[in-house]
């Protein structure tokens, strides 16, 4: 399974107030965890994450490792890898639709562009995936890369 990723447009600008310390500087909080929502439509970049509503369902959290500089002939980019260990969802008791791509969060729960439920990254799965009763999704260690370059 093919995976790419994007900064959420929010993200990227709270990161460049961040590091460049603008007067908007002060409007984000580092998350105290990441977790990973799965999208069962076209993957956002604004307002609106269209995530798995089924009673089973439920993000999971995950750990990243460090950041990682580019180096000569090594990291082409600055980027991040995830999850540090393989993580599973809960067994899907009903169909969860077809599942398009995944969003990582600052919230177990909650969709919005800004705030404490806000998504950072989104990442496109290719090719889609079927979720129906039973199944079980997850992600296997380092099967996400966020970088910048």
């Amino acid at each position: 399974m093919a995976i790419s990723n994007a900064l959420a447009n929010k993200y990227e600008a709270d990161i460049i107030d961040n590091a460049f310390n603008t007067s908007a500087s002060g409007n984000y909080t580092k998350p105290t965890a990441i977790w990973v929502g799965l999208c069962t439509g076209a993957l956002p970049d604004g307002t609106t994450f269209p995530e798995v509503t089924q009673a089973s369902y439920s993000r999971v959290a995950i750990t990243l490792s460090p950041a990682a500089s580019a180096t000569a002939g090594s990291i082409p980019t600055c980027q991040v890898t995830g999850p540090a260990a393989s993580v599973a969802y809960p067994a899907a008791t009903a169909s969860w639709g077809t599942i398009y791509g995944y969003g990582l969060f600052k919230a177990s729960s909650g969709v919005s562009s800004t705030g404490v439920s806000q998504y950072l990254s989104y990442g496109e799965i290719s090719p889609t995936v079927a979720v129906v009763s039973g199944d079980t999704v997850s992600f296997a260690s380092g099967a996400m890369t966020f970088q910048f370059g």
